[in-house]
């Protein structure tokens, strides 16, 4: 949005759009990072979501008893005193207030 008149990062696709917009030096190394790694996390989260629900849908429904299988096919595992499904939730939490914290750094609301 706040590059866009750049035709360099004018893309529908966010993967390369982000990395359009690093090399174009409008994020910096960090920022970058950030926004990377939450894309790919929460892509990959949708896609289980779609799969596993049948719908096209990318919402967590905590209350859901196929949270745990959700997890697992995330990738998580019980352990460290915690359920396959809080450490997705914590992962979740962690990745969202990253981007949003960087997404207000970078347009100057933070």
């Amino acid at each position: 949005m706040k590059n866009g008149a750049d035709l360099r990062v004018r893309t529908p696709d966010l993967g390369v759009a982000l990395n359009a917009l690093y090399r174009a030096g409008y994020l910096d190394a960090a920022e970058f990072e950030v926004f990377d790694d939450g894309y790919r996390f929460l892509r990959k989260l949708e896609q289980r979501i779609v799969v596993k629900s049948g719908v096209s849908a990318a919402v967590i429904d905590v209350r859901n008893a196929g949270l745990a299988q959700l997890a697992r096919s995330m990738g998580f595992q019980n352990g460290q005193g915690q359920r396959a499904s809080e450490h997705l939730l914590a992962r979740y939490k962690d990745v969202t207030d990253s981007v949003r914290a960087s997404y207000e750094r970078v347009l100057g609301l933070a």
